[in-house]
């Protein structure tokens, strides 16, 4: 894929449930594709944040390194 939006639904999950949807996503995600999340959400803390780039950070774009 090389665009997935998953706006406002991580902060419904636990933090286990948040790591493997996150993980399902990075394997799922192209290089150089983009991740959009909801403004409560953040990788800063998450299992796969590294494999990221914040493209901007209010609105809470990634794009896979």
């Amino acid at each position: 894929m090389q665009l997935i939006l998953c706006r406002n639904l991580l902060i419904y999950f636990n933090e286990i449930l948040q790591n493997r949807a996150l993980k399902l996503m990075i394997e799922n995600l192209v290089s150089g594709g983009y991740l959009g999340l909801g403004v409560q959400e953040t990788l800063m803390f998450s299992c796969v944040g590294r494999y990221y780039d914040t493209i901007d950070r209010q609105n809470e774009i990634y794009r896979k390194k």
